[in-house]
């Protein structure tokens, strides 16, 4: 099952739910979505965006 998470509590919230209604042999794979286009690029760069996804799936490993 593929899970999109953006950080928001609404994409953790969904992946919570993929959990619970999935069979227990379902395998997951968790993908960081960032908008490559987001607004706030002129003056956040996408180093950030990328390490922000980087520790976000890196906290999120055995945690759903």
């Amino acid at each position: 099952m593929l899970v999109a998470i953006d950080g928001s509590d609404s994409s953790l919230g969904a992946l919570r739910v993929a959990v619970l209604i999935a069979p227990l042999e379902t395998q997951f794979k968790i993908v960081y979505a960032a908008d490559d286009n987001f607004v706030l690029r002129e003056w956040l760069p996408i180093d950030v965006i990328f390490q922000h996804g980087t520790r976000l799936l890196g906290s999120r490993k055995g945690n759903a």
